[in-house]
């Protein structure tokens, strides 16, 4: 689930939710609701920043297994 591998990705990093969202150019509430699960509606854009930030693949933030197992 998003929510949680994004809580968990941030939190591996040691990053607060204002500064996920100053790296990602995303408000630290949006993070916040999107943490608390609700990511009804978030935009492919906004997961790219996100893995950005966080230095991950989209598909590595949203737990998408690709070909050859990762």
């Amino acid at each position: 689930m998003l929510a949680e591998r994004l809580r968990s990705l941030r939190k591996a990093q040691k990053l607060t939710q204002s500064e996920l969202g100053r790296r990602a150019g995303i408000h630290p509430v949006t993070i916040c609701e999107w943490e608390k699960g609700n990511t009804s509606g978030i935009k492919l854009q906004s997961v790219q920043k996100l893995a950005a930030a966080l230095q991950v693949t989209p598909n590595e933030l949203l737990g998408v297994e690709t070909e050859g197992g990762k």
